[in-house]
């Protein structure tokens, strides 16, 4: 699993909330889940445009973010045995 660098600035945003969501339930920008796919961002973005892709999203305002756990289901239920 890829770990996830998080800069000071969203450490700090993150410490200031008090119910802070578990590592499991995390949110993720699109660059930090495009990392963790290895996928390029806009292929999210695509995703999330046309829909034809099953793979849950979070919108703050006008921001986009993912859920750890939603990313590694999404993994969880594309994944295949070899023929």
């Amino acid at each position: 699993m890829i770990d996830i660098q998080v800069t000071p600035a969203e450490n700090a945003r993150a410490d200031s909330v008090n119910d802070q969501p578990t590592s499991h339930d995390a949110l993720l920008t699109p660059r930090q889940a495009a990392a963790f796919l290895s996928v390029p961002v806009q292929t999210l973005a695509i995703w999330r445009c046309n829909g034809r892709v099953a793979l849950r999203f979070v919108k703050v305002g006008r921001h986009v973010r993912y859920r750890r756990s939603d990313l590694m289901a999404f993994v969880q239920t594309n994944l295949r045995e070899a023929a």
